[in-house]
């Protein structure tokens, strides 16, 4: 089968892999139709210690994609949810054990790690939703539990993850949501639902009033717990997408015996439950994901390219079957 091999951070090329099979229990073949990218590939083409967490940076060829959409070619033994021919979605998991990747003909998961595409939704759109979403309902209501009625504040809303976290917080029944994002993002946060937006180049997030939010999700991992701590509430919790120094000392042991507030750090996984309440959740339109481009897998140069792109919004798409040529 085809596979796209990651060479380096800038050099990629076709070659062939023998095709998988679904001998394993509860496993899946999936014949993917879409990929995308994301920001985790970055240490995987680097093969850096962050890439080597991810994915097995040595494996041979080193298929890049996590992000997968695709029709069920086979299933293996114990399979009760997926029958040949559903078209299902998901990611691969961010794992160092991980050798697969998303741009290749096939793949294969376990049943629990995807679920049925919905309908009347583009599958590029559900293609480019997984990780996103999946890593802000996590921090959100899994490591910050966020209840119905707490504010909270969305840091770098007008990213990938930030900008499904304010559609998913509404999910959650947060009572009131803060974003911050950049100028040109802010017409669009406050289309998603926000509450309140805040232009960080008008307002630095250190002048913001004390003790005002319940939860503070930053997915872009770039404050610490120490600088944003005044912000929150006692009781009030943090969440990253990053661990800092802090949080493998002192952690959740520490901070809340000093300052009756808590740091977290969330660690996305792909499972079904959560997949199908994406799924609902991008049928109604409670949750929003913009792709901003679809490339044939026969041009990864262009879509890695595009994906560097400062002026890029959304997900970058790739179309892998059918897109070899």
């Amino acid at each position: 089968m085809n596979v796209i091999d990651l060479v380096d951070k800038k050099t990629t090329k076709v070659t062939q892999k023998e095709k998988p099979s679904a001998e394993e229990q509860g496993s899946v073949l999936v014949k993917v139709s879409f990929s995308a990218l994301d920001t985790a590939l970055e240490d995987v083409a680097e093969r850096n210690f962050s890439g080597s967490i991810l994915h097995n940076v040595k494996v041979k060829p080193l298929i890049p994609g996590y992000h997968f959409s695709g029709s069920v070619e086979s299933v293996g033994p114990g399979v009760t949810d997926f029958v040949v021919g559903d078209v299902v979605f998901g990611h691969l998991q961010y794992k160092g054990w991980q050798k697969q990747g998303s741009c290749s003909e096939y793949i294969v998961v376990p049943e629990k790690d995807c679920a049925k595409v919905p309908d009347d939704v583009p599958i590029e759109t559900v293609t480019a939703s997984s990780t996103e979403a999946l890593t802000a309902l996590q921090a959100m209501r899994d490591e910050a539990k966020l209840s119905s009625g707490e504010s909270v504040l969305i840091v770098g809303a007008g990213g990938g993850v930030g900008s499904v976290a304010v559609g998913l917080a509404q999910v959650l029944k947060a009572g009131s949501i803060s974003a911050i994002c950049s100028t040109k993002d802010v017409e669009w946060v406050k289309s998603l639902g926000a509450s309140e937006v805040i232009d960080r180049k008008v307002t630095d997030i250190s002048t913001l009033p004390p003790q005002k939010y319940d939860v503070i999700f930053d997915p872009s991992a770039k404050n610490s717990f120490s600088s944003l701590k005044r912000l929150l509430k006692p009781g009030g919790r943090m969440v990253n997408t990053i661990p800092h120094w802090d949080y493998f000392l002192f952690g959740n042991w520490l901070y809340p015996c000093l300052f009756k507030k808590s740091f977290h750090f969330v660690f996305v996984e792909s499972n079904q439950k959560d997949l199908v309440l994406l799924a609902k959740c991008l049928k109604d339109e409670s949750v929003k994901v913009i792709v901003d481009s679809v490339h044939k897998v026969a041009d990864f140069s262009t879509a890695w390219e595009r994906q560097h792109d400062p002026n890029r919004r959304g997900r970058v798409v790739v179309k892998v079957d059918g897109g070899w040529s």
